[in-house]
């Protein structure tokens, strides 16, 4: 069952079905295109930085005349300080990344401006699913099944395969994705997403199986490496990526349809350079700093003219069916359920693990 069946839907549950702040009309109708302001990016390291560097800052905004400092961190760290400085009249931040789930919650904290084609014209060439009020989408995956297929003769077709007994103390998860991977219990029950009590029915009965949750997903890529796990829920451009480095690993979009996972850039309210921070989002939108994001990192774009080889967005996209397909998340929904599905994943299901 999806949870949207059309944009309008999508659009009231991101907004929370709430007036957003937005920045000054000097700022909204200032030129995206042609700014040379100074921003500060809080944003993850590692490739995803590298890339941000290589396709947006030197190409673009450093010929232009402008500056690009990086605030670096996890998510935690970001929305942590976006709620300290949100009474603030200037912020420390003029981008801040997220994945869907957390971006919502800086959005009802009072934290983000809103965002338009005026403010950002690139805008108008992303997919309407995955473009809510408060925040640029950078690029998407999706929740799949990642096993090795040298253990795993079968290509799994659900998320159920998890509980398969010849899966016993083979099955682990990355904590960081908790939310997306409880979600996905309630499918695996043969429920909707919204069932929390079909999440808790998976997963006390996948707990008698002995499985493992490790800190990060690059501790759930070690534990597939060594054999200590077979088989995970994980976006599909992480499976990519690692079956890019070498690793006998396979993946499967489950029949009864994926959750995907959206990276945003949001806006805070009290941007210190606003015009700096509309420019850099609307150049993360063009189709060569996209296609790099593809290419290196697995994940699809976010816009309808990426213009990607047909050989690399038959790998790193969807299909039709399988988008049609998603689950997309209703974020007031969840946030309503997120502290009691965070205690049973500490505290029942993670327990003696």
């Amino acid at each position: 069952m999806k949870m949207f069946e059309n944009r309008r839907q999508f659009m009231a549950s991101a907004s929370g079905l709430v007036l957003l702040p937005t920045l000054s009309a000097r700022a909204l109708a200032a030129p995206a295109a042609g700014s040379n302001e100074n921003v500060v990016v809080a944003t993850w390291g590692g490739d995803y930085l590298n890339l941000l560097k290589a396709n947006i800052e030197v190409p673009i905004i450093v010929p232009a005349g402008g500056k690009v400092t990086y605030d670096v961190g996890g998510v935690e760290e970001r929305k942590t300080k976006m709620r300290a400085q949100k009474t603030s009249r200037r912020g420390s931040m003029d981008v801040s990344m997220a994945a869907d789930i957390d971006m919502y919650d800086m959005q009802q904290a009072g934290t983000l401006a809103n965002v338009d084609t005026a403010s950002v014209p690139r805008l108008a060439e992303t997919f309407d699913w995955i473009r809510p009020l408060y925040a640029v989408p950078q690029f998407y995956s999706a929740l799949v099944i990642v096993y090795n297929p040298d253990a795993i003769k079968t290509p799994p077709t659900s998320y159920s395969a998890l509980l398969d007994a010849s899966n016993k103390g083979r099955v682990g998860f990355s904590d960081l994705l908790a939310d997306y991977v409880m979600l996905a219990g309630a499918l695996g029950a043969g429920s909707k997403i919204s069932d929390f009590e079909a999440t808790k029915s998976f997963f006390r009965k996948l707990k008698t199986m002995q499985p493992r949750v490790y800190p990060s997903n690059e501790a759930v890529v070690a534990a597939l490496k060594t054999g200590e796990i077979n088989i995970t829920m994980m976006m599909k451009a992480r499976a990519l990526q690692w079956k890019k480095a070498g690793l006998s690993v396979a993946f499967a979009t489950p029949s009864e349809g994926a959750i995907p996972y959206i990276s945003l850039a949001g806006i805070p309210k009290n941007a210190p350079s606003p015009r700096g921070a509309f420019n850099y989002v609307n150049n993360m939108l063009t189709p060569a700093a996209q296609a790099a994001f593809s290419a290196t990192m697995g994940y699809a774009p976010s816009i309808k003219d990426a213009g990607l080889p047909e050989d690399l967005k038959q790998l790193v996209s969807f299909s039709e069916a399988e988008t049609s397909r998603f689950h997309k998340v209703n974020y007031g929904e969840l946030a309503g359920k997120k502290r009691a599905m965070h205690d049973f994943w500490d505290q029942e299901f993670k327990a003696n693990l």
